[in-house]
């Protein structure tokens, strides 16, 4: 069984329990979302990077700068939404 079918079968069992709160698993699963794409970016961009992988068509460095500055805000944005959560989940907002 492949990747993809694992997740569509879990994906389809959890939002078929009987009394789960499906606003609840959209906001929780848009959450995880949020604090994963960062370590995605990143990895991402090094990827791309890699001359060794990529040969001559990495990236250049105004493309990295602009890759690199947008993956910080990212990042910043994903610490904002992690408090805020974080927050909510402690009474403390």
């Amino acid at each position: 069984m492949g990747l993809y079918t694992v997740l569509i079968v879990t994906g389809a069992v959890v939002v078929l329990l009987p009394g789960v709160p499906l606003i609840g698993v959209i906001l929780v699963s848009q959450n995880l979302n949020g604090i994963l794409l960062p370590i995605i970016l990143v990895f991402m961009l090094r990827l791309v990077n890699n001359p060794r992988i990529m040969g001559s068509h990495t990236n250049p460095t105004w493309l990295n700068v602009l890759a690199w500055g947008l993956t910080g805000l990212v990042i910043l944005l994903t610490g904002v939404l992690f408090g805020s959560t974080l927050a909510g989940w402690l009474h403390l907002g």
